[in-house]
């Protein structure tokens, strides 16, 4: 996104081919791989996540793919075109998952998903949301396996041809992929002594860690969830440009406080366009409004009448409004009353 000479301008060393293999916190050093070492005032960890692929027996054959960054993709097609590929399978039905799947259908590839939770994008959508979902994925003829893992990968002469699944079923497939997410790659920082707590890297209102000269930003990191106030991984590029900012203002002197992460997840899958945000899970605290057809659903989760989440698929005309409530708290029960009294 940058060309060298705008780092020339700007007076800044950028060192490439260059990894960092140790930080000393007492001295305010790191140590780079061929043995140099870097001084610090103010250190920044912006070192994100790397792919994670679950240890299933027999994944390291050709045609199996972690799905994460921009080399698996370009790696994913050439196999696709070199292999003639028609089948494939997708293990996690996230949001990642359900793209890859929705790009390989695209491709004329007959696709297979397998997800261990009880329904797609568990930690996104409530259960009848993704059942909408599911259903957009059956009119695809995609095949969706829940509360389903595989077991073994099969292959012939070093390449995939198969996997055996936790309930029983064997799918032949030409190439299977990995959309299970990442790991922060933290372990860095863990060495330090630097705080980290469920693989992030834990920070403050300032993108300050446990080290007041150490900061961190993206993927790698924990900030506070604007709407739920809990500690979370915000994967966001918008969110990671904020916090690299906030940062940077506060290790150069100038006070900037990080308000935390408002997580809105969307994104068009199978021709249809879905927004969640908040818990949009159905809990003892929450009532819900739902409206849904054959074209769209929609729920919205309150609290004493105020939005706390909500979850929409298809129509997506009122998703401002719906931020703003969620922003401002509005009590929207209250509001809507006063709007019919207007009328």
């Amino acid at each position: 996104t940058r060309t060298k000479a705008f780092f020339d301008a700007n007076d800044i060393t950028l060192c490439l081919d260059s990894s960092v293999e140790e930080i000393d916190t007492n001295k305010q050093k790191i140590r780079i791989h061929h043995g140099s070492t870097l001084e610090y005032d103010k250190l920044f960890l912006g070192i994100g996540k790397s792919a994670f692929v679950p240890p299933v027996y027999g994944a390291q054959v050709q045609g199996v793919f972690p799905f994460f960054d921009l080399d698996d993709v370009q790696a994913m097609l050439s196999f696709i075109k070199e292999n003639n590929v028609k089948k494939a399978l997708v293990v996690g039905a996230g949001l990642t998952g359900l793209e890859c799947a929705d790009a390989l259908h695209d491709l004329g590839i007959s696709v297979s998903v397998v997800e261990m939770a009880e329904h797609a994008l568990f930690h996104q959508i409530d259960k009848e949301g993704a059942y909408f979902i599911h259903g957009l994925m059956k009119q695809r003829n995609i095949d969706l396996y829940t509360q389903t893992s595989v077991q073994e990968i099969l292959s012939q002469q070093n390449t995939v041809c198969g996997a055996e699944l936790s309930n029983g079923r064997r799918l032949d497939v030409d190439m299977i992929i990995f959309a299970t997410g990442g790991r922060p790659n933290s372990f860095l920082a863990k060495q330090a002594g630097i705080t980290v707590e469920h693989g992030g890297i834990i920070t403050n209102n300032f993108m300050q860690t446990s080290n007041q000269n150490v900061f961190a930003g993206g993927d790698v990191c924990q900030v506070k969830n604007l709407v739920t106030g809990e500690q979370i991984q915000s994967c966001l590029w918008p969110d990671a440009t904020m916090q690299g900012m906030v940062a940077a203002q506060n290790m150069t002197g100038n006070k900037r406080v990080y308000p935390g992460a408002f997580i809105v997840t969307s994104s068009t899958i199978f021709d249809m366009t879905f927004v969640t945000c908040g818990p949009v899970k159905q809990g003892s605290e929450f009532k819900s409004l739902t409206k849904h057809d054959n074209s769209f659903y929609h729920r919205l989760f309150l609290q004493d009448g105020v939005l706390k989440g909500f979850v929409m698929v298809g129509n997506i005309l009122n998703l401002g409004e719906l931020r703003q409530a969620i922003m401002k708290k509005t009590n929207i029960l209250e509001a809507k009353k006063e709007q019919t009294a207007t009328l």
